[in-house]
């Protein structure tokens, strides 16, 4: 009898949707997640940071389908041959990119980035370039540096590629949640290879460390840009200050030097822009180290003579540079009662700070009256918001004293003033974030509060999601100093952090 004989007939597999409700983290490396909230148990044991969708997602929302992606010579030459920029926003940005290719000898054409292969990677792409970096930016005349210095930087190495594509995406969440996914995606792709890259960092060429410099600096914007409050910013920093000493220190003759002023500028706005509290010893701590080139002089240093100079600082470096010592003196006397040395200091501050004068960009100091610019507003914001800062941290968590109040409301009033005069839509307006808190810290009055809400609801409309978590932050202050007079100025914040456990980090 002859054995039966089986007949090979095709199954068909249905196509299916694959719907999870687990952590990002999980989603992103295909394993199955436990849900355990807040950190599930895949997390735990690689060391990981367990990262949850909005509570206010549907499963709808949060499914994943398996896109079966065709990776062919079609691909790969639908890549080549796509234009280098589609018009995906009003902005013109094309002859920025080819200028800063040129420029920085770059020959690649963008359609050879690293790191991008899907469509999604090339939206998040283009409007980085042609929208989040604009925005990132204080000064983007003649050139702006997130283009013409960080995309060489890019070709080289595809963590940065992967940084920029996680902050595109983290920008667009201002306007629909369904970037979040793609944001946090290339985010972990790149923490991943940080993680690893880390933990052998000395034995890396110094293309390699520039590279992982400026991807640790990248990650810091993202934890920003996504409204971050579990203070992730603050590891990311601290990564980045020992790979910038050892740069700055031993490798400066094998780096371009404006681009290590670059990334040192990063790494002090982010630095300085942290010191937000009287205390550092918060549940995460906010201590950053006063190293030497976050001095006055040392910011002003910073690409003096270049045409990207004062991409963040604007033409305020002398003041951003005060910032950290103020803070550290108040800190010193208010652990020692010495209330003659404390006036003595006071006084010192406060006259630096009103012996400072603009200095338009590429132009000696003159003496003479110079018509009003954004850059010379935006650093007379600043010195009325560092009085402010000065005024109320010398009086440590005391009472402020009706003459506090006086000095300190007339700031406020005059820093109203000078912001109402920048336009909505200039770049330096995403630079004013340390202003606005610490001024919107010490608003009593209803109409300046109303002042200073109706022109952060006027930017929202145009720039980024962090501007949203600062106004909500604001209103939960003013709400507590309506009750607590102690709730102002930077111990306010401090007061306010703690209640909400929150770990705030601004730029």
């Amino acid at each position: 009898m002859e054995p039966s004989k089986q007949t090979a007939t095709a199954v068909s597999i249905p196509y299916r949707r694959r719907t999870t409700t687990g952590c990002l983290t999980c989603r992103m490396r295909r394993k199955k997640c436990n849900e355990e909230k807040p950190n599930c148990v895949g997390c735990r044991q690689n060391k990981l940071i367990c990262n949850w969708p909005s509570n206010d997602k549907t499963a709808k929302e949060v499914s994943l389908s398996r896109i079966r992606g065709q990776v062919g010579s079609t691909a790969r030459n639908a890549a080549v041959d796509r234009p280098i920029l589609r018009a995906t926003t009003p902005h013109t940005v094309l002859p920025e990119v080819i200028i800063a290719c040129d420029q920085n000898s770059v020959p690649h054409p963008l359609g050879f980035m690293p790191g991008i292969r899907r469509a999604s990677d090339w939206h998040l792409f283009d409007h980085y370039v042609g929208v989040t970096a604009v925005q990132l930016a204080g000064r983007l005349a003649p050139r702006n540096a997130f283009l013409s210095h960080l995309l060489p930087v890019a070709y080289q190495d595809a963590r940065v590629v992967q940084c920029i594509l996680a902050l595109s995406g983290a920008q667009l969440c201002f306007r629909s949640n369904q970037f979040e996914y793609n944001a946090r995606s290339h985010y972990m792709a790149s923490l991943r290879s940080v993680k690893h890259a880390l933990l052998t960092w000395r034995s890396l060429t110094t293309t390699e460390l520039v590279g992982l410099l400026t991807t640790t600096l990248l990650l810091c914007y993202f934890e920003i840009l996504i409204c971050n409050t579990e203070g992730h910013f603050f590891y990311h920093l601290r990564a980045s200050r020992v790979l910038l000493i050892e740069l700055r220190d031993c490798r400066a003759d094998q780096v371009d030097q404006s681009l290590l002023d670059l990334l040192t500028e990063f790494y002090a706005y982010f630095a300085i822009s942290t010191t937000i509290t009287l205390h550092t010893d918060l549940p995460v701590n906010r201590h950053i180290p006063e190293d030497s080139f976050l001095s006055s002089a040392a910011l002003s240093s910073l690409n003096r003579g270049n045409d990207i100079y004062g991409v963040l600082f604007g033409s305020a470096h002398g003041l951003w540079g005060l910032i950290m010592p103020i803070a550290r003196s108040a800190r010193y006397f208010g652990q020692h009662q010495n209330v003659n040395q404390r006036d003595i200091n006071l006084r010192k501050y406060e006259s630096e700070i009103l012996s400072w004068t603009y200095t338009p960009f590429g132009q000696p100091s003159t003496g003479q009256d110079t018509a009003l610019d954004p850059y010379q507003l935006a650093g007379e914001i600043y010195q009325q918001t560092l009085l402010i800062f000065l005024y109320t941290t010398f009086n440590g968590p005391n009472p402020p004293t009706p003459d506090i109040y006086a000095k300190v409301d007339a700031c406020v009033a005059t820093a109203l003033r000078l912001v109402a005069k920048i336009p909505l839509t200039h770049p330096l307006q995403t630079t004013l974030t340390w202003p606005s808190l610490i001024v919107g810290s010490c608003m009593r009055n209803p109409y300046d509060r109303a002042g200073i809400k109706y022109l952060m609801k006027q930017q929202l409309c145009a720039t980024m999601l962090d501007l949203k978590r600062n106004l909500k932050f604001l209103l939960q202050l003013w709400e507590y100093q309506d009750k607590d007079e102690t709730v102002y100025g930077p111990y306010g914040i401090e007061l306010v952090i703690k209640r909400k456990s929150l770990h705030l980090c601004i730029a």
